[in-house]
């Protein structure tokens, strides 16, 4: 089957060819936030909650996203799991999160429009909230906290149980 990785995963030794690379980070780089964002952004910082992008990503490309939709001035930090050499779901992210913050990991919260990412936050103590917009969350995993089908949705459930 040829798709986007036409052999196996990096990590395996086998790396995608350049074009493909370079293809798939300019589709990122385009990216937009969602129309709520900005609105549930300004929720949380009215309530006095501190907002940080933590990104399977880099840096730059999560920063360059939310300057994008005006949101980078209301982001206190952008983390990126190249600071810790290891990705989204591993709990040494989420635990590397809450240090950037510091703050212990039961007084983070993470909010998600991906299952693995919610229940690996979950894993690791923090509180969770799940974006369900385009899918209902996964019986297989660890259940967040509550869930909204919008990102201010969302916020204000998540305020609710903080």
């Amino acid at each position: 089957m040829k798709g986007l990785w036409t052999r196996s995963w990096p990590n395996r030794g086998v790396t995608a060819p350049e074009t493909e690379k370079t293809a798939l980070v300019k589709q990122l780089e385009q990216l937009s936030a969602r129309p709520d964002a900005l609105q549930a952004f300004e929720m949380l910082k009215r309530e006095g909650v501190r907002i940080a992008a933590l990104t399977n990503g880099s840096i730059s490309s999560t920063k360059s996203l939310l300057e994008r939709a005006g949101l980078l001035d209301l982001v206190e930090h952008v983390i990126s799991v190249d600071e810790v050499k290891l990705s989204k779901p591993r709990r040494e992210v989420y635990e590397h999160a809450a240090q950037t913050m510091k703050v212990e990991p039961g007084e983070l919260a993470l909010l998600a429009a991906h299952p693995w990412d919610v229940n690996g936050a979950k894993a690791a103590g923090l509180t969770t909230a799940y974006l369900s917009a385009e899918r209902p969350f996964s019986d297989a995993m660890r259940t967040p906290d509550v869930e909204g089908a919008t990102l201010v949705e969302a916020v204000q459930r998540l305020l609710e149980v903080q």
